[in-house]
């Protein structure tokens, strides 16, 4: 899975009511919420999906043979206050974990097989933070943060779907068998400040002078 570079500023503000989701079947479960306070000036949700593919698998016959059935979870978590001068303050998190296993046939061996397997693990934050300043100036921040994580391995086994070991003569038969571990972190800043140069409020006629500032980090 791909690390995501993106510092939002621009997201949804408040939602216009509380509710609650669900989703329930043989292959997805799911449930989540966003929750309104009464005096409409934070909220608050989450959210998470389990996806497994097993129940499937065995009414259908796959090709390759898997071992581990794939097998999915995502979650995301939410918070919003509306500051005293109209600003807002966001904070975003999302994450997700994968999992699966499967046996191909070894391209070199008739009677070898091999046993490939991929664990994900992903994680991104974005926080936020709007303010309305005095003499028609607007603030926008944010930061943002992702890392990624993918355990990556492979066997050769034999028909037992037992690991195997070669003499040196057959070097590259040893190579096919691996674990690698793939980590990958971004972390990025934004500042935006905005100035309205007409008498009334703002509206997307008016002319604007902005200075911006950027930096990131890997």
């Amino acid at each position: 899975m791909a690390l995501s570079s993106v510092v939002l500023l621009e997201s949804i503000d408040l939602p216009e009511k509380s509710e609650v989701d669900a989703t329930i079947s043989p292959l997805v479960w799911g449930l989540g919420t966003q929750q309104l306070a009464k005096d409409k000036k934070s909220s608050y949700g989450f959210s998470y999906n389990y996806v497994n593919v097993g129940l499937y698998f065995k009414a259908v016959k796959q090709v390759p043979d898997y071992f581990h059935m794939p097998q999915f979870h995502n979650g995301d978590a939410n918070f919003r206050i509306r500051t005293k001068n109209g600003g807002m303050i966001k904070y975003y998190t999302t994450f997700a974990y994968s999992d699966l296993g499967l046996r191909r046939q070894d391209w070199d061996s008739l009677n070898m097989k091999d046993a490939f397997s991929l664990t994900n693990h992903n994680w991104y934050n974005n926080l936020s933070w709007r303010e309305y300043l005095n003499n028609g100036w607007k603030m926008d921040l944010g930061a943002g943060y992702s890392t990624n994580l993918d355990n990556i391995g492979q066997r050769v086994q034999d028909f037992k779907n037992q690991p195997v070991s070669f003499a040196d003569s057959v070097f590259w038969m040893n190579n096919k068998s691996f674990n690698v571990d793939q980590k990958q972190q971004l972390a990025q800043t934004r500042a935006v400040f905005d100035k309205n140069w007409a008498p009334s409020a703002p509206s997307a006629s008016a002319p604007s002078t902005g200075i911006r500032l950027t930096t990131s980090d890997t």
